[in-house]
């Protein structure tokens, strides 16, 4: 897998030898954290914080998880990108324990805010989740580098959801599929729509440039099949091989004007204040091995998702439908 080939590169393993930012990224695994808040647990200045941060930056393990303007100043949420879960599990983070659930997989809004809320409930598991794509969720689970996945995954020739990769990378295994929800995704772009976007085929126009998302995302592979079905090739497209991790990714990219359009949820198009329009539904499943389906965090964590507050909030994002919501696909 060629993200796992990248984390041997020496400048990552270099980045965190350092026992300073180790510390720092450990503390960026549990949640996301400003300059001021690093600088609060750690008992330093901002200017020694961001130094650090910086160099995680820039060996690609170190994000910018969300921008929030407080009291007139722009505060910037830092978290640690899946790449530092997957330091060979040389890495984990500093308050792991024996109740802590670790997931990798697709981006998603609505479980954020789901894992937010687990967070302050007493006596509840941890749940540590990255969001790195459906398909480096998937294969993290096989190699039994994470607990649960999240993927929406479209196989065309059957015409159904994450069923079909998952039987494909599990053959030998025995895995349950939990639905989160039905999701709404489509085209974002600029409020007001100034390049006048209606449909896929704007993607091959000259004066169009995208944001596309990362090799392995759900999304991705969705664009993928349509284009071909167009008949348009990657090379027609102004920024295919630009890549964003996650949806905001998408949104942020847009709103700076270094492009034009991505493909993404309908919530993200509504919480960043962009235009949308909508092209298809799809389903959002956390994969879980079926032998560890009964361990207490893990159902913990499914009676989360089958409760009626976990609806409230998926039903509070724009483009979330619950009809099938904590539904349970055991395959065998």
């Amino acid at each position: 897998m060629d993200s796992l080939k990248l984390l041997e590169k020496s400048a990552r393993i270099k980045a965190v030898s350092d026992p300073r930012r180790l510390a720092i990224l450990r503390s960026l695994m549990d949640q996301p954290m400003t300059i001021s808040q690093l600088g609060r647990e750690f008992k330093k200045p901002a200017s020694w914080i961001r130094h650090h941060i910086k160099v995680l930056e820039s060996v690609g393990i170190v994000h910018i998880d969300k921008i929030q303007v407080a009291s007139g100043y722009i505060e910037k949420y830092y978290r640690a990108d899946a790449r530092g879960y997957l330091l060979r599990q040389l890495i984990i983070p500093a308050s792991l324990g024996a109740n802590t659930l670790i997931g990798i997989g697709s981006h998603d809004l609505a479980l954020e805010k789901i894992l937010e809320r687990q967070r302050l409930l007493s006596g509840s598991s941890r749940i540590l989740y990255l969001a790195q794509g459906s398909l480096e969720g998937l294969i993290t689970l096989r190699q039994g580098l994470t607990q649960f996945s999240g993927c929406h995954l479209f196989d065309p020739v059957t015409q159904e959801y994450n069923r079909p990769f998952v039987t494909h990378l599990f053959p030998d295994m025995a895995f349950r599929l939990v639905t989160l929800a039905n999701r709404i995704q489509g085209l974002i772009f600029a409020h007001g729509n100034p390049k006048g976007i209606h449909g896929l085929n704007d993607l091959s126009r000259k004066d169009v440039k995208i944001i596309n998302r990362n090799r392995g995302s759900g999304t991705r592979l969705w664009l993928d099949q349509q284009i071909k079905g167009l008949a348009i090739s990657p090379n027609q497209i102004q920024g295919y091989d630009t890549e964003a991790n996650d949806h905001m990714q998408v949104t942020r990219k847009i709103q700076e004007g270094s492009a034009d359009l991505g493909i993404g949820i309908q919530a993200a198009a509504v919480k960043a204040g962009l235009g949308f329009i909508p092209l298809f539904i799809e389903r959002f499943d956390l994969v879980f091995l079926s032998d560890q389906f009964e361990n207490t965090a893990v159902q913990q964590f499914i009676d989360l998702l089958s409760s009626k507050e976990t609806r409230d909030i998926l039903e509070s994002q724009s483009g979330y439908e619950t009809n099938q919501t904590g539904m349970v696909i055991e395959i065998s």
